[in-house]
C-alpha cells in the first residue's frame, strides 16, 4: 500500500536537517514580563498554583489588566478566591473598580469601599448599596451619612428604614423625588401626600403608585390634580373625571380615556 506521506510539508533547514516552525503570536498579547505570566495561567479556572501570581498581577497592575485579553476574567476569578484582607488592600490601592467590588467581593468589602466614595460615581455606589443586606446599609448610613454621594446612593437603593430617616421637614424636594420613584414604604408616601408643601404632594402624585394617585386625585391644588391626570391609569381617570371641574384637567382625563 502506497503511503500518503508528503515530505514537502516537512520544515527543513538549508542544510537539510529538520527545522522547527516559528512560535507565532501569543494567544494573550500582554505587554511586559509580569503580565506574560497570564500565558501559562489557566484563566478560566485560576487554581491554587497560579492564584498567588494572579494576586501579584492585580496588586501591581490592577485596572490595567482590563485592557488585556482575559484580564477581566483573571480579576474575576482571583477575587472570588482572595481573602477579605487582600481585597481590602486592592481597594485601598485603587486596583479594582466598582464593578468588580459589586459583583465579586464579599459584602463587608463592598461596605468598606464606601470610605473611598469620592472615587466612584453615584450610580456605582448605588449598585454596591443595593447588593447589601438592610443591616449593612444602616451601618453605612451611620458611618458615612452626610456624604452627598453616599446619601444619594442610600436614597436611591437603600432599605425603607434608611429612606425614612431622610424624611425631615426641610428636605429638598428633589431628594424626596429620588426616594418616591423607588418602591417604598407607607411612611414615605404619607410624608408627601400629607405635606403642606404642594411640591411634595406633586412629587407623590407624579411618581407614586396608583393608590397614592387616588389619594391625591381630588387635591385642592390644580397642579397636583394635573400630575395625577397625566400619569394615572384608566380606572383612576374614570373616577376622577366624574368630579373634576377644571376643564383643562377634564380634557387631559378624557384624552387618556380615549386612548386604546
Amino acid at each position: 500500500m502506497m503511503s500518503n506521506f508528503d515530505e514537502s510539508k516537512i520544515n527543513r533547514q538549508k542544510d537539510g536537517k529538520f527545522g522547527f516552525k516559528s512560535a507565532g503570536k501569543p494567544t494573550v498579547s500582554l505587554g511586559n514580563k509580569e503580565l506574560s505570566l497570564l500565558q501559562d495561567s489557566p484563566v478560566e479556572n485560576v487554581r491554587a498554583s497560579s492564584l498567588s501570581r494572579s494576586k501579584k498581577l492585580i496588586a501591581e497592575k490592577g485596572k490595567e489588566l482590563k485592557k488585556e485579553p482575559d484580564g477581566q476574567q483573571l480579576i474575576t476569578e482571583a477575587l472570588r478566591r482572595c481573602s477579605v484582607d487582600e481585597i481590602r488592600d486592592f481597594i485601598d490601592n485603587d486596583k479594582i473598580d466598582a464593578q468588580d467590588i459589586s459583583l465579586d467581593c464579599p459584602d463587608d468589602c463592598k461596605m468598606y469601599a464606601m470610605r473611598y466614595s469620592e472615587r466612584y460615581t453615584e450610580d456605582e455606589l448605588s449598585y454596591m448599596v443595593s447588593e447589601l443586606p438592610d443591616a449593612m446599609q444602616e451601618d453605612i448610613w451611620h458611618d458615612y451619612g452626610g456624604n452627598p454621594k453616599v446619601d444619594a446612593a442610600l436614597m436611591n437603593d437603600g432599605c425603607p428604614s434608611i429612606k425614612e430617616a431622610y424624611l425631615y421637614p426641610d428636605m429638598p424636594v428633589e431628594n424626596y423625588e429620588r426616594i418616591v420613584k423607588q418602591p417604598t414604604s407607607d411612611a414615605i408616601i404619607n410624608f408627601g401626600v400629607t405635606n403642606k408643601n404642594p411640591a411634595y404632594r406633586r412629587a407623590a402624585a407624579q411618581y407614586g403608585d396608583e393608590r397614592t394617585k387616588q389619594r391625591l386625585m381630588f387635591d385642592q391644588d390644580a397642579r397636583i390634580r394635573v400630575a395625577v391626570a397625566e400619569t394615572c391609569n384608566r380606572d383612576t381617570a374614570r373616577i376622577m373625571v366624574l368630579k373634576e371641574k377644571d376643564e383643562l384637567i377634564k380634557a387631559i382625563l378624557k384624552n387618556a380615556l380615549a386612548r386604546p
